[in-house]
């Protein structure tokens, strides 16, 4: 693909994991039937990964308020050959949720997923945050993993740590 049509295929694709981010969201991302069952998560699996992140390994949020909420975006790529199909996203706090438009990537497709963090249950939360994230296949082998990090503290007054 060309330079000028990559960038549009990418503002396409971020256009249309937002609007079924909005969508799945609206209709509940609780209870829809295409929002994956999470669940917590172990430390960081050490087994390969079928796909790639972007960014690689952590998403930084920066500093939220305690009771706050953030939102980024990552992105997924496929280099794995074949299909990969999530079952299941586990996290390390409820607190966080990995929205996926679809729940499968074809082979060298690349994939915008939001990152939805909601401390408002957690109002005392404070300190850093190392939310632990690992997607896995309908096969049971790691899809992707990653680390979010996150520092709770009133703004101009950060923790420090």
């Amino acid at each position: 693909m060309t330079a000028p049509i990559a960038r549009v295929f990418d503002r396409v694709t971020v256009i249309a994991a937002a609007f079924w981010s909005i969508l799945l969201c609206a209709s509940g991302c609780e209870t829809s039937s295409d929002t994956l069952p999470t669940t917590k998560v172990s430390p960081r699996p050490t087994r390969a990964m079928l796909l790639k992140c972007s960014p690689e390994g952590t998403v930084r949020l920066g500093v939220v308020r305690p009771g706050g909420t953030k939102q980024a975006v990552f992105w997924l790529t496929n280099h794995s050959g074949a299909p990969v199909e999530f079952r299941e996203i586990k996290v390390s706090c409820e607190c966080l949720k990995i929205i996926l438009p679809i729940r499968r990537i074809w082979t060298n497709e690349r994939m915008a997923g939001d990152i939805v963090l909601d401390l408002a249950a957690e109002p005392e939360s404070q300190g850093q945050l190392a939310i632990e994230v690992e997607a896995l296949t309908a096969n049971g082998e790691t899809a992707f993993a990653l680390t979010v990090d996150v520092e709770v503290a009133e703004p101009g007054n950060p923790t420090g740590g």
